[in-house]
């Protein structure tokens, strides 16, 4: 067989120009997928970083609300604490006394009405003695404690 093209009279055939040509345009197409599957891997390999940076800073902000929400309620506890008992701990029949009830009177109907029946007495806006607020104070804590041990 001879270099020659039948058709054309060049050297060369056409066919195998044409398979080489379109050889190189596969070679590219393929470089090209192949590019564009390593930025895919390389994008998604960023957005998996990204979410776990974002899911570390939401557990840390998460934490520190649970830290402060913690705090406060020790706080609230240690100041209610010290004015219900005088820095002591008071048990439930010291709040229910403190209402004027006894351990038989331990439900909520009679707890919500001695402390409003008490509340309105004792209230600072009402009462002009000098006890009222700590009183009120007191009444208050010992409600509080009453109806949120009842909630639990």
């Amino acid at each position: 067989m001879s270099d020659y093209d039948a058709y054309s009279g060049r050297k060369g055939s056409g066919k195998k120009r044409w398979a080489e040509r379109e050889a190189k345009k596969n070679e590219r197409a393929a470089s090209v997928a192949e590019m564009r599957a390593a930025h895919a891997a390389a994008d998604a390999a960023a957005e998996a970083e990204l979410r776990a940076e974002k899911r570390k800073a939401q557990r840390a902000a998460e934490d520190a609300y649970h830290r402060q929400r913690q705090e406060a309620q020790r706080e609230w506890d240690r100041a209610h604490r010290e004015v219900a008992g005088g820095g002591t701990t008071v048990s439930r029949l010291g709040h229910l006394e403190v209402l004027g009830l006894n351990a038989t009177q331990d439900n909520e109907a009679a707890i919500r009405k001695a402390h409003r029946r008490l509340a309105l007495r004792w209230h600072p806006d009402k009462n002009t003695s000098g006890d009222a607020p700590a009183k009120f104070r007191q009444i208050q804590a010992a409600y509080e404690a009453l109806t949120k041990k009842a909630e639990l």
